[in-house]
């Protein structure tokens, strides 16, 4: 009798149980093996009709030589609320065969017997937070009709045929499904996007269930992970996974704020079919930090030009109504958006703001700011932090210095383009852009940006539509720049013109899937 290593043993049987899995799953369940390691899974599931419903939720498990004896390590990827998954790290206290479960969160465990109803409610929280997954399911052109698990998953183009000259030729439209990736899920940002992208969201929506059903049975023809390459399967932290086991072709859509590129990425970019960025600063950057030349695209991002459209804005930001000193409509407004981080150079511009003008002269810094990697939260907490960094820097306080309005961290989207159209300029020296939405964003608003024309920047900013830094001019000029900066903005990066680049790309991949295809099947007849 041959008696085989106990490591060769557990292959086979996991072998077998992963094939039997991937065969006869649950539509709510799909598994598969990390970068074909056998002993390492991924599971994604949907949450069941609990609290958890609605969710989605990712699974890591690795199995140990001694299985089935002993028993996979497992921890969710996706941050849950259940006393017997620990919170930051999502490992699972209990070993059901060889150890008795230790609850990570005692209180958790109290509250869920004492009181169901409260732990309901805050498992029911988390999940919508940290584990709900916004699908939608779009055509090319995002106006067909979705297509359910019976559909034969096929459609006629669309009548009265197209212009070769100005959009790519496709013989017929294809399925486009959208699901979060990468950083977590900003329930606040969806609650507050304008009625008519919400309700364009809303006509496609499809439930989670019915996206993984699609995701396990459909042909994944390409996929785009839209996030850094951390997040990438196999992801270092709590994400849903891309690119799916199953996408023929595989497209990584990245992007960062230096000339070097982080350590790891390289070889992360380097096992996808492409890479897409959005400037030719990150292009080169990228290339000669090693990835493969042939595999980097240039797909700019976009700007909604029809949203942010200074036309439209009927009633102005009324800053006025919020600021604790006088201003008038001669009052002249800086604004500045951005994360408070040294990159985006928050002590330059205020160092900078403080020598220029005087507490005599009727101007206002506006700065729309939120916390990143700080416990600072509110407008409160900045303008403290501003107090102590002008003691300082200039040995004055805010009342002896140029006026100061620090807004609150979160303003709805649908009030953007009219607190765009407050300002006189946007202001923002960072040390870095990747691309830079908020320059763009008040670009289109017809707003002359003064910013750090280096990185993202120099893909869309020049000397006849913004302002290098320490640049003066006249109300006219400037007047001048901010109109030739909204017609760039809607020539070469409105959502139709970016569309048109961005299905052009799609087509060119799923000709180049075509023809593999048709390539192998071909192979495949010869041989018979």
């Amino acid at each position: 009798m041959l008696v085989l290593p106990r490591p060769l043993t557990s292959l086979r049987g996991i072998r077998q149980e992963l094939a039997e899995f991937e065969k006869n799953s649950p539509e709510w369940c799909t598994v598969s093996a990390v970068d074909d390691d056998l002993m390492h899974w991924n599971a994604m599931l949907a949450g069941p009709d609990s609290p958890y419903s609605g969710g989605v939720f990712n699974l890591d498990l690795q199995f140990p030589s001694e299985y089935p004896f002993k028993a996979p390590k497992v921890r969710f990827l996706t941050r849950v609320y259940h006393p017997n998954v620990k919170s930051q790290s999502g490992e699972i206290c209990a070993d059901i065969i060889n150890e008795v479960g230790v609850r990570s969160g005692p209180e958790i465990a109290k509250q869920m017997h004492e009181n169901r109803a409260d732990f309901d409610k805050t498992a029911q929280e988390w999940t919508k937070h940290e584990a709900h997954s916004y699908v939608v399911a779009l055509d090319a052109a995002l106006g067909g009709s979705t297509v359910s698990p019976s559909d034969s998953g096929s459609r006629d183009p669309p009548e009265g045929g197209e212009d070769a000259d100005s959009e790519p030729a496709m013989e017929q439209p294809f399925e486009l499904l959208i699901t979060q990736h990468g950083d977590s899920l900003n329930p606040s940002f969806i609650r507050d996007l304008p009625e008519d992208m919400r309700s364009k969201l809303e006509q496609h929506w499809i439930e989670e269930r019915d996206f993984y059903w699609r995701l396990k049975h459909r042909k994944i023809a390409l996929a785009i992970c839209h996030s850094e390459p951390g997040a990438w399967e196999p992801a270092h932290y709590m994400t849903s996974r891309c690119p799916p086991e199953k996408a023929q072709y595989k497209v990584g859509r990245t992007m960062f704020e230096t000339d070097r590129v982080p350590k790891g990425w390289p070889q992360r970019m380097n096992k996808m079919d492409e890479i897409w960025v959005p400037t030719k600063f990150q292009e080169k950057v990228f290339v000669d930090g090693g990835v493969r030349p042939e595999a980097v695209k240039v797909v700019p991002e976009v700007v909604d030009v029809d949203f942010f459209d200074p036309d439209k804005v009927e009633n102005v930001y009324n800053l006025a109504s919020e600021t604790t000193f006088e201003m008038t409509e001669k009052t002249t407004v800086y604004l500045s958006i951005f994360k408070w981080e040294e990159r985006k150079g928050w002590k330059v511009l205020l160092t900078a703001y403080f020598e220029a003008f005087s507490v005599e002269d009727d101007v206002v810094l506006v700065l729309l700011t939120n916390g990143y990697h700080t416990s600072s939260s509110s407008a409160g907490d900045f303008k403290s932090l501003i107090e102590e960094f002008a003691s300082k820097a200039v040995d004055k306080p805010l009342d002896q210095l140029p006026r100061i309005h620090v807004l609150p961290p979160h303003i709805p989207q649908e009030a953007m383009p009219s607190l765009y159209k407050a300002a006189n300029a946007f202001v923002l020296p960072s040390r870095g852009e990747g691309w830079g939405r908020p320059h763009v964003e008040a670009m289109a608003m017809e707003r002359p940006v003064i910013a750090t024309f280096w990185s993202g920047t120099t893909e869309y900013m020049t000397e006849k539509n913004s302002y290098p830094l320490d640049i003066d001019g006249l109300i006219e000029e400037a007047r001048a720049k901010g109109k030739q900066a909204r017609e760039d903005m809607v020539a070469k990066y409105s959502p139709d013109v970016i569309g048109d680049i961005v299905l052009g790309h799609i087509t060119r991949i799923l000709e180049l899937v075509a023809a593999q295809e048709e390539d192998v099947a071909a192979a495949t007849h010869e041989e018979l």
